[in-house]
Order: structure tokens, then C-alpha cells, then sequence
């Protein structure tokens, strides 16, 4: 006889949003990953591309299986390699975005409406995996977690920090995932 066990896991998480004009989103973190791959997908109807660049094009069989579309992963590198180069890579460019914007030579690319649709989306992601209901947005002042005080009474606390480096023997600390990493 076999048996069966669920767990919370506490180190993955999926959302699903369901937008108003049928589309739906995924947003999947993870706090134990192996090599700290970070990226950004979207999927498509016909294809995927990712950040980092990646590229994969299928079509559907007969038999509704997909086969490889390379005539497609192919018009969408020709694409991707026809545009320009980037001037700024990671949190460069949003600095020297805030940094203009001081000075009024550029619009502001991120303002504070902004910031704060994306934090309550956070938000509304983990209330929904906390209660484990949906939640509409925009969060409203009624809702228990609308405020930085409402979070902090309402979330659990998953992992609590055991362990304090006071001082690194090399004076470096690596940031970002194995394959890109930068040292401060």
C-alpha cells in the first residue's frame, strides 16, 4: 500500500493571475534554487522568448504534440538581433533614468503609481497563498493587508535568519546568479 503525503512547501511559490480581458500570467519564485537562475519569460501562442535571450518556436501536430519551428525561432532572432544594443544593463539604467529625471532632462520612466501597482501585486500574491483565495485588485483600504502594519500582523514568518557574518575573510560578497555574477 503506497501512501501519500502533502507538505507546504515553504520555498516555492506560483501565482496565477487572471486579467479582466481573459489573458492569464504565472509569476513562480523559489528561495531554494540551485545556481540562482533569474529570468523573465513570456509565453506566447506560437513561441516563448526569454531574459536572458532565449528563443523556442513550436507548431502543433496532428496528434496536437508540438514539433520545433526553427523558420520561426529564426524570424524572431533576425528580430531580436536587429535591435539595438542596450545602453544600460541591470539597475543602471533606472538610475540614470531617476537621475534625469532630477535634472529635467527625461521623463520619468517609473513613477510612484507604478511602484506601487507592482508592491501590491506582491502583496495580493502572497495574501492569496496565505488564504488561499483569490484577490482582486486594486487591493482596497479595507483589506487586512493594505498596510505595511496589516502585512507584518497577518504573514507568516517562513524562515528566520539563524546565522550573522559580522566580517568576510575576502571582504567580497557575490551577488547575482552563478553565471553572472558580480562582487561588491
Amino acid at each position: 500500500m503506497s501512501r501519500t503525503t502533502i507538505r507546504k512547501w515553504k520555498t516555492f511559490s506560483t501565482a496565477v493571475l487572471h486579467y479582466a480581458n481573459g489573458s492569464i500570467g504565472q509569476v513562480t519564485a523559489s528561495l531554494l534554487h540551485h545556481g540562482e537562475p533569474q529570468q523573465f519569460v513570456v509565453q506566447g501562442e506560437r513561441a516563448t522568448i526569454a531574459a536572458p535571450w532565449k528563443v523556442i518556436a513550436s507548431s502543433q501536430k496532428e496528434n496536437g504534440f508540438p514539433e520545433p519551428n526553427p523558420a520561426l525561432e529564426a524570424e524572431i532572432q533576425a528580430l531580436y538581433d536587429q535591435s539595438p544594443e542596450l545602453v544600460y544593463t541591470r539597475h543602471e539604467g533606472q538610475i540614470e533614468n531617476v537621475l534625469a529625471a532630477i535634472e529635467g532632462t527625461e521623463e520619468l520612466l517609473i513613477d510612484g503609481r507604478a511602484g506601487r501597482r507592482t508592491l501590491e501585486l506582491i502583496t495580493a500574491i502572497y495574501y492569496a497563498g496565505v488564504r488561499g483565495e483569490r484577490v482582486p485588485l486594486p487591493l482596497t483600504p479595507e483589506n487586512p493587508w493594505y498596510t505595511t502594519q496589516g502585512i507584518l500582523a497577518h504573514a507568516p514568518h517562513f524562515h528566520v535568519k539563524s546565522k550573522s557574518v559580522e566580517n568576510f575573510a575576502d571582504g567580497e560578497i557575490i551577488v547575482g546568479s552563478a553565471g553572472d555574477q558580480k562582487k561588491t
